[in-house]
């Protein structure tokens, strides 16, 4: 069998499987070379290497190769918008945003969570909570990351307001408003 898998629909999978567990073992090399050989890839061929060089913390890597995928999909796009945040590029990340919108895909929850903890990596608190605004469903994941957007953004009134807000206030919750009134000299508040 040729180092891609072959063309069958079983050494697609295969290929792709292999692609994925390196790319968990944080070998994006060995994963782009196995990636580069297969003669035939589809969408999550293209998501398996896309998610390999985000977890590799190679976030360029990963937008470049973004930017060949044939038909980007959910899951190439929450990628891509994990590759803008790792890069604090909020100007890659509205881009992503935008064909977001074009393709119809920001209602689906994990795309969602993506694109608010984006624009909170960014310092970008005002579109993070317009990304929130826009969710159709939300999980404590949704609600923390736009709590650290407030945080990192030093809005601690309006952090304040959202955790007075939370449906369940987790631990991840708690130390954010935490780490944001120590970091402000107001721990006391904490405390009421």
């Amino acid at each position: 069998m040729a180092p891609g898998g072959g063309t069958s629909a079983a050494g697609l999978v295969a290929a792709t499987s292999r692609i994925a567990s390196l790319g968990r073992a944080g070998d994006a090399a060995s994963a782009r070379a196995m990636f580069d050989a297969m003669p035939r890839r589809d969408a999550v061929a293209w998501n398996a290497m896309l998610t390999a060089y985000v977890r590799a913390g190679q976030p360029r890597d990963a937008l470049t190769l973004f930017s060949r995928a044939p038909a980007p999909d959910a899951f190439s796009l929450t990628a891509a918008l994990s590759a803008a945040a790792a890069l604090r590029s909020s100007i890659a990340g509205a881009q992503l945003h935008a064909r977001l919108i074009r393709a119809g895909l920001r209602a689906l929850l994990p795309v969602g969570n993506t694109l608010v903890d984006m624009y909170a990596k960014c310092a970008r608190a005002d579109d993070a909570a317009r990304a929130f605004g826009e969710m159709r469903e939300r999980n404590a994941l949704s609600w923390c990351s736009l709590l650290h957007a407030y945080v990192l953004s030093d809005h601690l009134r309006l952090a304040q307001e959202l955790f007075d807000q939370m449906p369940n206030r987790n631990n991840v919750a708690w130390n954010t408003l935490l780490m944001g009134h120590s970091r402000s000299g107001n721990a006391n508040q904490c405390l009421l």
